[in-house]
């Protein structure tokens, strides 16, 4: 598919009610239609309480718009799986949100997990009706090409290197990056991406201006390694987003932590001193994040409010994690060594493991109930309540619980019909407790 061609013209919808949205909203009587019209559908299977499912909400619609203004035939579309859930049964949708490409009808054989944001999910959909390797043979077919492809996602660049050589690793990562050989270019591409031999594989993260050079072996695993550990860049953004993607790469997180209140230099300086220390220390990703912005990231692993910053930890991105003993060594002059002699230390088991914290009761349930909606919410600290308190459900149908609730509504309704009583009712968000105002009036 020559790089002019790339996204393809939109097709018409026929048989699916369109919006103003740039989302197609389905139901189980227009999901078949839709993906069997569509030869490129992206879907997610949301449900209206899911908190990360509003999260996604703007960033999808974002998305839709781009595709739309980039004249794509690819199409996003979002269907009510909590109630539509024939649909969600069929294709067998275990929680939410979860994200689906049908192409020509059928779906794909795993569901999208990467970033959930507009550029990756554009970027997520291209590449999948891309070719694996772009096979390009001058310097205005490889320009032409990064020009369709400007995104987030890394570019690998084989510079006289086969097309089979790559093959068997991008087709493993096609999902994360994109890939192309160029067999013919000048001595200005050489000297923009910087490499003075070939064949050589070079990496680029256009957005960061960052790049990675690898002249072999391409044999073996040692070419896979070094796409892998380049698939994110020098030091990541520690994110919702980027979080699922740091802890499956497999190697230890080093993260670097920093009050983003602080202006006194200390932060851009330590930013500085991580990103000089990645490079030559590629066994770990590195990643940072401002403990300001998400403490509740930061605390099982004890970074909260008096705890010296910047800080460097290591997460080995389940239940353990390394800090250094000395909560001053990286805002000493000598920090970028201090970096350094720690992430050794640590390869070499002379630190200290620590276990991460485990969430109280009460945090867990927060966290559980902050995608509820209101009248879920509501139900269920009362039922929480009670049980804490040693009742059983018929303890709480019994004592003031739903049973008087009913028995009350009902005794209101008969006075109502006799005329014997007057009532102001208030109802509250939750529907279902009610207040009453009784005012009687003896007759003489």
């Amino acid at each position: 598919m020559p790089a002019a061609t790339m996204y393809l013209k939109p097709t018409t919808l026929v048989s699916v009610e369109e919006t103003r949205s740039y989302v197609l909203d389905l139901t189980a009587d227009t999901f078949d239609a839709a993906i069997a019209k569509h030869d490129v559908l992206l879907v997610e299977f949301y449900a209206p309480w899911c908190s990360h499912c509003k999260r996604l909400a703007p960033e999808f619609e974002k998305a839709g718009q781009l595709l739309a203004q980039s004249s794509s035939h690819i199409k996003l579309a979002k269907i009510d799986a909590d109630k539509y859930k024939s649909i969600s049964s069929k294709y067998d949708i275990q929680g939410f949100p979860t994200l689906r490409l049908f192409m020509s009808g059928s779906p794909a054989e795993a569901e999208y997990d990467g970033p959930r944001n507009a550029d990756s999910l554009v970027s997520y959909v291209h590449r999948a009706i891309a070719p694996v390797i772009r096979s390009l043979s001058s310097d205005a077919e490889l320009n032409a090409f990064l020009k369709n492809v400007n995104d987030s996602s890394p570019i690998f660049l084989g510079f006289g290197l086969e097309e089979s050589v790559l093959k068997q690793t991008a087709t493993k990562y096609k999902k994360k990056a994109w890939f192309a050989v160029v067999q013919d270019f000048s001595e200005k591409m050489m000297m923009e991406f910087d490499f003075d031999k070939k064949p050589a594989l070079v990496v680029t993260h256009p957005e960061l201006m960052e790049q990675a050079v690898f002249y072999g072996p391409f044999e073996g695993v040692d070419m896979e390694d070094f796409v892998r550990q380049n698939m994110m860049p020098l030091v990541t953004k520690m994110s919702f987003e980027s979080l699922k993607l740091v802890r499956e790469d497999g190697r230890p997180i080093a993260i670097g932590i920093y009050d983003g209140q602080q202006d006194d230099g200390s932060v851009r300086q330590f930013m500085k001193m991580l990103k000089a220390a990645a490079p030559a220390n590629r066994g770990f990703i590195f990643s940072y994040v401002d403990a300001a912005k998400w403490p509740s990231f930061l605390k099982p692993f004890g970074i909260e409010k008096g705890t010296t910053l910047p800080t460097l930890i290591v997460w080995n991105g389940l239940a353990e994690y390394s800090s250094h003993e000395n909560e001053a060594a990286f805002i000493a002059r000598d920090a970028e060594a201090q970096i350094t002699k720690f992430l050794q230390d640590y390869k070499n088991n002379k630190v200290k493991r620590l276990k991460v914290k485990e969430p109280s009761f009460m945090e867990k349930t927060k966290d559980i109930l902050w995608g509820l909606p209101t009248l879920y919410m509501i139900f269920t600290i009362f039922v929480v309540v009670w049980l804490l308190q040693g009742c059983t459900w018929k303890d709480v149908m019994r004592d003031g619980g739903l049973e008087e609730q009913h028995q009350q509504r009902e005794r209101l309704r008969r006075a109502d019909l006799e005329g014997d009583l007057g009532s102001e009712r208030t109802s509250r968000d939750a529907g279902e407790s009610l207040v009453i105002s009784r005012k009687s009036e003896k007759k003489d």
